[in-house]
């Protein structure tokens, strides 16, 4: 599998022993109830927030990957993005002022692509990032990560504040994306209808713990 996930317990008691591999090209959808920790599951998996058991990128930990590596390839995306000041072309320049990716540069291009690509006008690059709305904010996000060309993304209910229209467009988008032997994807969502069209493969927090099939 592209990830697999060993004995992954949460260090605040919500849920343990999570155990499930991610297959190239598929989805995974973290379905559960609310406060069952879904959240936390794919920031865990991220190494974004302290946990115990162990998460494998092509068999790899992220020690050995060495951290950063590890989270440019495994990105996760929130449902409240957050922002540093100045604009959105700021916002997503900003990751390649990382050691990790200093080695490349920032294509503005790429960037306006990406956003047209979610529904949003590239003009969107030249806004200040205080004055977007919760949906740009989301679709800004999803770009950012987009971008960087991960291997595997964790999506955290990012098209919740998207109308219809916009939600469809980047659900199907990452769908496509996704679909490359080399990525997967992870989504926590609420909609019914687009988690029966995006998963591919289903995993879910009740009891606070369990396994794939």
């Amino acid at each position: 599998g592209v990830l697999t996930v060993s004995h992954l317990t949460c260090m605040v008691p919500v849920w343990r022993d999570v155990n499930f591999t991610v297959s190239p090209g598929s989805r995974l959808l973290i379905d559960g109830p609310s406060g069952s920790g879904k959240s936390l599951l794919l920031r865990a998996v991220a190494g974004l927030d302290p946990s115990d058991g162990e998460c494998r990128l092509h068999g790899k930990t992220p020690a050995e990957w060495g951290v950063p590596r590890y989270r440019s390839r495994v990105v996760y995306v929130p449902q409240r993005p957050s922002f540093a000041p100045g604009t959105v072309a700021d916002a997503m320049a900003q990751p390649f002022r990382f050691g990790v990716h200093q080695h490349r540069a920032w294509d503005e291009g790429r960037a306006a692509e990406l956003l047209e690509a979610l529904g949003r006008d590239a003009a969107l690059l030249r806004q200040d990032v205080d004055t977007l709305s919760g949906g740009q904010q989301q679709s800004v996000a999803l770009a950012r990560a987009l971008q960087l060309d991960p291997q595997v993304l964790l999506l955290d209910e990012v098209t919740a504040a998207l109308d219809h229209q916009l939600a469809r467009l980047t659900e199907d988008y990452v769908v496509a994306w996704s679909t490359s032997s080399e990525r997967a994807l992870l989504w926590v969502g609420h909609d019914d209808e687009a988690k029966k069209r995006i998963a591919t493969d289903q995993f879910s927090l009740g009891g606070g713990s369990g396994s794939t099939d």
